[in-house]
């Protein structure tokens, strides 16, 4: 997948994320908060594979249950990724990184 490709790709998986009710905000993983480096749209990432794994870092509101925002976000971003050529069969990843 060419880089443009997987970065237009990632921006339209964290708007679909960020409107799951429940999710404060995207927060980029770990690895990147501490280096400054890498590459993600805001928290999603796609990464290569057989199949393609997409994960989403995610911060939960305190009002709403951590588990099932991070299932709708899974559902959500599985939805939008079906179909996507490079994506199909992907696994979804979600991390719950903070609650806001």
């Amino acid at each position: 997948m060419k880089a443009d490709d997987r970065a237009r790709l990632e921006a339209e998986l964290a708007e679909r994320a960020v409107a799951v009710p429940g999710v404060a905000y995207l927060s980029p993983n770990l690895l990147r908060r501490l280096t400054g480096r890498g590459r993600s749209a805001g928290g999603v990432r796609i990464r290569d594979g057989d199949p393609p794994v997409v994960e989403v870092w995610i911060a939960v509101r305190t009002d709403h249950q951590a588990a099932a925002t991070a299932r709708a976000v899974r559902g959500a971003v599985r939805t939008a990724s079906a179909g996507v050529p490079g994506l199909c069969g992907a696994q979804v990843r979600v991390v719950v990184s903070a609650t806001a």
